[in-house]
């Protein structure tokens, strides 16, 4: 199984995000629900139909099925996502001794 991309693993899957009240990022853990969101957002899921000769073709979209998302997040240990070990943030320099 690949790993999704912008996930890593905290002791669970968790994407970084920016929060507005912290004004920085931070590890938001993951819920099936937000799972199937990413999902969708990186794919579009749809079901194969046989036509009566046996050729398949995409018959319509498909929501992700969140089970498939609840069985992931169950998969404690087969993730195969990169460590996340924290996140490092520093100001940004203002005034006439500006950063490029």
């Amino acid at each position: 199984m690949l790993p999704l991309a912008g996930l890593y693993d905290r002791g669970g899957p968790v994407r970084l995000a920016f929060d507005k009240l912290q004004r920085g990022t931070v590890a938001q853990v993951m819920t099936p629900d937000a799972l199937v969101l990413m999902a969708h957002a990186a794919c579009r899921p749809y079901v194969l139909k046989a036509k009566q000769d046996g050729a398949l073709y995409p018959a319509r979209w498909r929501a992700l099925p969140r089970s498939f998302a609840v069985m992931y997040l169950d998969w404690r240990g087969e993730w195969r996502l990169p460590t996340l070990n924290g996140i490092a943030t520093a100001p940004l320099l203002q005034g006439q001794r500006r950063h490029q």
